[in-house]
């Protein structure tokens, strides 16, 4: 066996400079911005250009957008109070924010911040970045991406994810919330399907990012429509139409599964982890997530058995 080296420190911090730039050139340009020996490092199986670019697309401009304020604010949008406290972040460590036309806290802005941070011997204070803007949302920025066959880009993600970690250390606390349990749309006795898709399609609040390939599949497994326009319409009109047509029990019954799923990831992730606090969070969504769903689906069997009563 090999004697195992242990890295003076400044040079272990080059290194993670060198690995968040590489990692955020790749999230930020695609596969083209880095020359085959970098692709390799992250898989070496990786060697057709055009399918990374076709990847690239199909896991963040349609899939799941690699921005912290999609996971983190209650409508998804960037632009809020998590843009702004990531900017704020940069420029108070003396940066401004290389957006290049993206939002401040898009992965790769993020990635870039603490590769020049790292690069100028300023290793804690990108660990705190990273603990603060990055880690409370990317584990379920995976999740999600799991959810598409783009496997190339979901490896880069999770060598994020394992970089952010080690670097930071195996217990980081974040300060971000994630949604409480006031989100629950049925505590609203005059809510219907519309507050129940506003809040599926809300990652913060639901514990989720339901990505349009999940709900097209559910779609086609039930039969049922998934519709056009903005993802959160698309989640009503599969809701509506599982209503119009009695699949609400099946539908209930499919996003339980997806929500299931994630819950299991959090649990195997934990395991790596000494100290889960940044999962914890997006578990007790899903947990309230799964109560909500529950509900929907013991209200849809209680009309279905109503129907057959009546003569």
């Amino acid at each position: 066996m090999g004697e195992h080296i242990d890295l003076p420190a400044e040079l272990r911090t080059l290194a993670r400079a060198r690995g968040y730039r590489l990692l955020s050139e790749l999230l930020l340009h695609g596969a083209a911005s880095c020359g085959a020996d970098e692709i390799a490092t992250i898989d070496p199986e990786a060697v057709d250009s055009d399918e990374l670019d076709t990847q690239y697309v199909a896991a963040f401009d349609l899939g799941v957008p690699p921005y912290a304020s999609t996971f983190l604010e209650r409508d998804g949008m960037v632009g809020g109070a998590v843009t702004r406290a990531a900017a704020d972040a940069m420029q108070r460590d003396g940066e401004l924010p290389v957006t290049d036309e993206v939002g401040a806290c898009h992965l790769g802005v993020l990635l870039g911040h603490a590769a020049r941070l790292c690069a100028t011997g300023r290793d804690r204070d990108a660990a705190r970045f990273v603990a603060r803007h990055v880690l409370p949302w990317l584990p379920a920025h995976l999740f999600a991406l799991e959810s598409l066959p783009v496997p190339f880009w979901t490896r880069v993600v999770r060598v994020a994810l394992d970089v952010a970690v080690a670097h930071v250390g195996e217990a980081p606390q974040p300060v971000a919330s994630v949604g409480t349990d006031e989100d629950d749309p049925l505590r609203d006795p005059g809510a219907g399907l519309r507050e129940v898709a506003a809040y599926l399609a809300a990652a913060a609040r639901c514990g989720v990012f339901l990505t349009d390939a999940e709900c097209s599949r559910i779609g086609r497994t039930l039969d049922l429509p998934r519709g056009f326009g903005p993802r959160r319409a698309r989640i009503e009109t599969l809701l509506r139409s599982a209503a119009e047509y009695d699949g609400l029990v099946p539908l209930c019954d499919a996003l339980d599964a997806v929500l299931m799923h994630r819950r299991a990831r959090l649990h195997q992730l934990a395991e790596e982890w000494a100290d889960a606090a940044a999962l914890q969070r997006w578990t007790d969504r899903i947990d309230a997530t799964r109560c909500m769903v529950a509900t929907l689906r013991a209200g849809a069997q209680s009309v279905a058995a109503e129907r057959e009563t009546v003569p």
